[in-house]
């Protein structure tokens, strides 16, 4: 009898814990973070057990472009793990049947978060996979792990936003807080941004090109 209460208990606590969070993807800040909206709510998500490179190391524009592509305007299913420090929910990323935490560490956009998910098997085999293809970071001889990257520990490997290589740079714009126009890396203006986005989602949310930009 005690072990059934056990039991029930312990169903009951995780369930109260537990959270599944279905909602349209509105922003995507950088590969694994994202804003969505959920039944008029927002909610700032960070995904669980990976960590992709700033937007300033090499191959963090890739791995916003990445998560972008598959999941920007679309509706997702987040199992929510945790709430950080920051008030982000922290969870797995489900689209179309896809782990999208697991996609980008297997295609070489984001490391395994070995602090926060060691026992995670599956994302240890992804990276191991990319490792051993040299696929996205693991193409370069020494890729700086992003936490250590924002401890100030940087390489020759990493590279600025605005040099960073990319097979799609060119579809990358820079954008200021204020305004509402987009700029491109070769663009004199530019240099005054503080932020980089798809061209595609900058469009979408209302930037268009400067004068010297336009076609």
């Amino acid at each position: 009898m005690l072990k059934k209460i056990i039991s029930l208990f312990f169903i009951l606590t995780l369930s109260l814990f537990s959270q599944t969070i279905n909602g349209k993807v509105t922003y995507v800040s950088d590969g694994d973070t994202v804003h969505l909206e959920s039944s008029g709510q927002k909610y700032k998500i960070r995904f669980y057990g990976i960590d992709t490179p700033e937007k300033s190391q090499e191959f963090g524009l890739e791995a916003k472009e990445f998560t972008h592509e598959r999941i920007f305007g679309k509706t997702v299913d987040v199992d929510v793990k945790d709430t950080d420090r920051y008030g982000r929910k922290v969870g797995t990323v489900y689209y179309d049947g896809k782990d999208l935490n697991l996609e980008l560490v297997k295609n070489g956009y984001a490391h395994w978060y070995v602090q926060y998910a060691k026992n995670d098997n599956q994302l240890k085999m992804a990276e191991s996979y990319a490792r051993e293809n040299k696929l996205g970071l693991w193409s370069r001889p020494n890729p700086v792990a992003p936490w250590d990257y924002r401890k100030g520990n940087n390489s020759s490997t990493t590279a600025s936003t605005k040099t960073v290589s990319s097979k799609k740079l060119e579809n990358v714009v820079y954008v200021t807080r204020t305004g509402k126009k987009y700029h491109r890396s070769s663009c004199q203006h530019a240099a005054k941004a503080t932020r980089s986005m798809p061209a595609s989602e900058a469009v979408a949310l209302g930037y268009g090109a400067c004068k010297v930009c336009k076609p």
